[in-house]
């Protein structure tokens, strides 16, 4: 079958990338997906995706996986640093490779995946690090949309077993303060609609849920789902950059974890008074969460 462009998902063993291979797969498209993992090549070659095979700071692998006979329109996200390093300086490094990749493949168009609440600065993770990556994305000559992604719904998938068997949901924010949320699979949809589509898109896009959700909403979610009661357990503020170090993180990454969490929390953001609203609510997404959960 002849494809009028290749679909390449640079970050698509994620959530959002696997989210958006799947949607673009759903709609007949040619898909690549950029991988390091040979296993993960495979299981996407059995769902009719390609795959390359690539490091992201290879510049030759980055521009094999960025060729194709037909036009390339690429998925970017820039993937999350080591934890038991400084993953703000992995973020850099990949943010850096991942846009000369781009310009030296002169590709189609570009959507790439950003976060609400972005802003100068730096141990303040992926707030700063993504901030960055944007603007070396407005240095292409090629058109590029950026996805400023709210809260996802998965941070909370490791709340399940908690959940379940504690009757407890672990957070760090504030129990009763609203934050936009948003289903992985609604951002993956939005992100292949605004990549098929006849005109690029260029610019920032907001994306979240259908509405807002706080903490304590999440665990009654999930008392909803696990079928008793479940309570939020908070950290206090104080307590955060040692809680980080104590789950393993290096010195760098719970200060740039604690300053994100930080501005999370309390800050007063600037929010799009009209984002692109996904369909799924969180409680769907929780059920669905504790069913397969229970099925492991």
């Amino acid at each position: 079958m002849l494809h009028e462009h290749t679909y390449v998902v640079i970050g698509g063993t994620g959530h959002l990338g696997s989210a958006t291979a799947e949607a673009l797969l759903g709609l007949g498209r040619h898909v690549r997906v950029v991988t390091r993992s040979t296993a993960k090549a495979d299981a996407w070659a059995v769902r009719g995706a390609e795959s390359a095979i690539a490091d992201i700071e290879d510049a030759a692998a980055m521009a094999s996986a960025l060729s194709s006979p037909q036009p390339v329109r690429v998925f970017a996200l820039n993937p999350p640093g080591s934890i038991h390093a400084d993953p703000d300086a992995d973020e850099d490094r990949t943010a850096a490779a991942i846009v000369d990749a781009l310009a030296a493949a002169r590709v189609d168009r570009v959507v790439a995946i950003s976060t609400y609440g972005v802003r100068r600065g730096r141990r303040i993770g992926d707030l700063g690090t993504l901030h960055r990556f944007e603007s070396l994305l407005r240095g292409l000559a090629t058109p590029v949309a950026i996805l400023r992604v709210a809260y996802l719904y998965s941070n909370w998938d490791g709340a399940a077993t908690p959940a379940r068997t504690q009757g407890e949901v672990p957070i760090m924010l504030d129990p009763d303060r609203p934050l936009p949320m948003v289903a992985p699979a609604d951002v993956g949809r939005v992100a292949a609609r605004l990549l098929t589509r006849e005109q690029p898109a260029e610019g920032i896009v907001h994306v979240e849920g259908p509405r807002r959700y706080t903490p304590r909403e999440v665990a009654a979610a999930f008392a909803e789902a696990v079928g008793s009661p479940v309570a939020t357990v908070r950290t206090p503020p104080q307590e955060w950059t040692n809680a980080f170090l104590a789950a393993g993180f290096s010195t760098e990454a719970a200060e740039s974890f604690t300053g994100l969490t930080t501005l999370t929390d309390g800050d007063d953001w600037q929010l799009d008074a009209a984002p692109t609203r996904g369909a799924t609510t969180l409680p769907e997404y929780i059920r669905a969460l504790v069913r397969n959960s229970e099925g492991t």
